[in-house]
């Protein structure tokens, strides 16, 4: 499938719920923060011509993106599509990562940037205790979107919308495709970066796709691979030394590519890995054949769409709730698609 199936570039108000597939909380109306932010718009509306028609502008507004892991290249592309559209759209952006994936630390930045002055902000929420943020966000007026992750509830906190991979549905692609390369047999590891409503999500589906499809494939219980990538490798490699029968591994995180190429390779085995995200070096590895494919979650363009979707809050448009694009198989047949969306991004 090529890039341009999955990159919607028009404005999210043009109908982008009929990418729903799954799961979708829904199309709903705007949600409390549109309304709130509704006199912020009209100050910065100016007339445009005689027919009195009014052109929202948000030159200069300040916005935040703010998550974890600063040096995670799967961040690191999200950056991008973030910093891209907010300089297209002419906001002043700015990216706030922790080091690391403490929620704690993710909550501090957050506070930080309501404190610094925020028109609007792009979290990732991948914990619940960052939902009190959106909260307080909201409570003062500022636009939230949350990206990549679900947020039970996101209409009571004021969330203005959520854009999205749908796990339950890549999850069961990715068994479809591991299922075929093995023939329908054998032994298949899954790891997580952590436990969080994404990967655990991604993770059943996968589990339960491979029982109704391919029956007499074994799927191992899930294990927390983690985000160092050093343990993450002795993790895999751990499993692999356990069970001489894995024949395939599924890693629901970014850095899983690497995972489990390195520990196939300190093990001497041929292992058929499908990972997540089609970062440079993931990409790298499925074109060597050390990994068999990526799931190409929507990193870059979620977060652009997260930009546009801030400037349709502040301009007093409504968006919809929710937003999951696809998030398609990249092996060696389409992998040149994903490193020109690299090159775009300049990553």
């Amino acid at each position: 499938m090529a890039p341009t199936s999955f990159i919607p570039r028009a404005r999210l108000a043009a109908g982008l719920c009929a990418l729903t597939a799954l799961f979708a909380v829904g199309c709903g109306d705007s949600k409390e923060s549109s309304a709130d932010t509704s006199a912020q718009a009209s100050a910065t509306s100016t007339t445009a011509g005689a027919a009195g028609t009014k052109e929202c502008t948000v030159e200069g507004k300040k916005i935040q993106y703010v998550g974890p892991l600063k040096s995670n290249p799967v961040l690191q592309v999200m950056a991008a599509g973030f910093s891209e559209k907010a300089d297209e759209l002419g906001f002043d952006g700015e990216v706030m990562l922790t080091e690391d994936a403490d929620p704690q630390r993710v909550l501090a930045l957050g506070k930080q940037a309501l404190a610094q002055g925020s028109d609007g902000m792009v979290l990732q929420a991948f914990d619940p205790s960052l939902y009190p943020l959106i909260k307080e966000a909201t409570d003062q007026g500022i636009p939230v979107v949350v990206t990549h992750s679900p947020v039970p509830d996101g209409d009571k906190l004021g969330l203005s919308q959520t854009i999205r991979p749908d796990p339950e549905r890549y999850g069961a692609e990715a068994a479809a495709a591991i299922g075929e390369q093995i023939g329908g047999r054998g032994v298949v590891a899954v790891t997580q970066g952590s436990l969080n409503p994404t990967e655990n999500l991604a993770a059943e589906s996968f589990k339960s796709a491979m029982a109704e499809q391919f029956p007499d494939v074994k799927v191992l219980e899930s294990q927390i691979e983690g985000f160092e990538p050093a343990a993450a490798i002795a993790r895999a490699s751990s499993i692999l030394q356990s069970d001489k029968d894995v024949v395939a591994a599924f890693s629901t995180t970014g850095g899983g590519v690497k995972t489990w190429s390195s520990a196939a390779d300190e093990s001497g085995r041929d292992v058929v890995i499908v990972g997540m995200d089609y970062t440079r070096p993931n990409l790298d590895l499925v074109r060597s054949g050390r990994a068999f494919a990526v799931v190409a979650q929507p990193i870059f363009d979620e977060h652009a769409l997260a930009v546009e979707a801030l400037r349709d809050v502040i301009c007093g448009e409504q968006v919809e709730a929710e937003v999951l694009p696809e998030s398609p198989i990249v092996t060696r047949d389409n992998v040149d698609d994903y490193y020109a969306i690299l090159e775009k991004a300049g990553t």
